[in-house]
C-alpha cells in the first residue's frame, strides 16, 4: 500500500517528490533497501502508513491532463483484493471473508461460520436472507473464486479441494461446474489458450 500511495505522490507532486519521512506498520529488518526505495528516513512498527512530506509541496499545483491513461501498478487480481477488503459495516464482505477464513479447518459449516461470528446459526440465516442468499450459495461463491485464482496459477483439481476444505477432489469439481458451468480442467485448458 505504502508503494501505490508513493506512486500517487510522485505522479501528483513530481518525480523530483521525496518524503521527509515514513512511518510503516510491520517490522523490517534490512530496512537500508526501503529506505533507499522511497528515499528518506523510515519507522517502523507504526499503527498505519504515514508519508510526512515538505511544507512547501502544499503550495504545489500539478493538473493531471484528463485524458492520461497510465497501466496500473497493481495487477487487476491485488487491486481487486484491496478493494475488497472487509468492511465490519458490510455484513456480507464479513460473511465473505469468515467463510473463507473457516476453509483452512475443513469445509466451512453453518454452525462453523455462526460461531466464528458470535451469532446463532438462525441470526445467520436471517441476514443471508435479507440479502437473498442461502449458505450453499454464498460457500460456493467463495470456493469457487479461491479456486479460480488457484488455478490460474496452474496448481491442480487434488491440490486444491483440500485448500478449500474438501476431503475429495469430485466434490470439489461439482461444486466448480455447478457455479463456473464448466470443470476446472476446463477452465484451466481455457485460460492458457487465452
Amino acid at each position: 500500500m505504502a508503494i501505490l500511495m508513493h506512486k500517487v505522490l510522485i505522479f501528483c507532486l513530481g518525480k523530483s517528490f521525496a518524503p521527509v519521512k515514513l512511518r510503516l506498520p510491520g517490522q523490517m529488518v534490512n530496512s537500508q533497501k526501503y529506505e533507499s526505495y522511497f528515499g528518506c528516513e523510515i519507522e517502523w512498527n507504526q499503527p498505519c502508513i504515514e508519508f510526512w512530506i515538505n511544507a512547501n509541496y502544499r503550495f504545489t499545483s500539478y493538473q493531471v491532463a484528463s485524458d492520461y491513461k497510465a497501466k496500473l501498478a497493481m495487477s487487476t487480481f491485488d487491486l481487486e483484493e484491496l478493494l475488497n477488503m472487509p468492511d465490519p459495516e458490510d455484513e456480507l464482505k464479513v460473511i465473505y471473508e469468515v467463510i473463507n477464513y473457516a476453509r483452512h479447518f475443513g469445509l466451512p459449516t453453518v454452525s462453523k461460520v455462526a460461531y466464528l461470528l458470535d451469532i446463532s446459526e438462525q441470526q445467520l440465516y436471517r441476514v443471508l436472507q435479507h440479502h437473498s442468499l442461502n449458505f450453499s450459495t454464498l460457500t460456493d461463491y467463495v470456493l469457487s473464486n479461491l479456486a479460480v485464482e488457484y488455478l490460474k496459477e496452474g496448481m491442480l483439481g487434488a491440490e486444491i479441494a483440500p485448500r478449500l476444505g474438501y476431503s475429495n477432489e469430485q466434490s470439489f469439481e461439482r461444486m466448480f461446474k455447478r457455479n463456473r458451468g464448466i470443470t476446472p480442467k476446463q477452465f484451466q485448458k481455457h485460460y492458457r489458450t487465452g
